[in-house]
């Protein structure tokens, strides 16, 4: 039985059952067995564009029924359709944004995508806005000690709305009406988020713009959670 981490736990919690998953730089391919032994997807194509995890997915794909693995650069290995949703997990924000915007044919063909980024997740939420995409869940989780959001995705007809900046730092979900122990949680997040940069403010006297704009997000976020003005 694969156990998943709390990371990859919340991808997994995010994909709708009974439907097709592409995992995109799906690596050792923890998450597509893990999706496929819970009975959640009944086929996971599995991608990546390095030789060596693309022959072990091979590999694994020759012995687990439902899973298939394909070499390609970001969502170019699908076509428009073929996955309802699509996962894209431990990479930047910057890199996932190039991938969707290079295949925008298969994202709008999507019913979710779901983003876990390992940093420039506050840009990636303004850009992801900005290409049509609405916000419609998170989930915030702790592993080692590191802060992960994950956030599920949909193509919108109508046009996307803004994101405040506390929204693109937290997301407007989590912020919504988080419970208790999300609460605590979010709020050590910011804390120490709000502690980081004012250290570097006190050091250097100045913030460059994006640290600027990040501490006012921060402290908005605060406001809307803890009640902090």
């Amino acid at each position: 039985m694969t156990v998943l981490s709390a990371r990859l736990s919340a991808i997994a919690d995010l994909c709708p059952p009974g439907r097709t998953v592409a995992d995109i730089g799906s690596d050792h391919a923890l998450l597509p067995l893990a999706l496929l032994r819970s009975g959640r997807a009944p086929r996971v194509i599995a991608v990546d564009l390095s030789p060596g995890p693309v022959a072990q997915l091979r590999a694994l794909a020759h012995r687990h029924a439902g899973l298939e693995a394909r070499a390609g650069d970001g969502l170019a290995p699908l076509r428009p359709g073929e996955a309802a949703t699509l996962v894209l997990a431990g990479m930047g924000g910057r890199l996932i944004a190039r991938i969707l915007s290079a295949a925008p044919a298969v994202v709008a063909a999507a019913e979710r995508l779901i983003l876990q980024p390992n940093e420039d997740l506050m840009w990636l939420r303004g850009a992801l806005a900005e290409l049509g995409l609405a916000l419609v869940d998170q989930r915030f989780t702790v592993e080692r000690g590191r802060c992960f959001f994950t956030d599920a995705w949909a193509p919108t007809a109508a046009p996307a709305p803004s994101l405040s900046g506390a929204d693109a730092l937290v997301g407007p979900v989590l912020l919504a009406a988080p419970s208790e122990g999300l609460r605590e949680g979010l709020l050590t997040f910011l804390r120490d988020e709000e502690a980081r940069l004012q250290a570097i403010l006190a050091k250097v006297g100045q913030l460059r713009p994006e640290g600027a704009a990040r501490l006012v997000a921060v402290r908005a976020a605060l406001g809307r959670i803890d009640g902090r003005t």
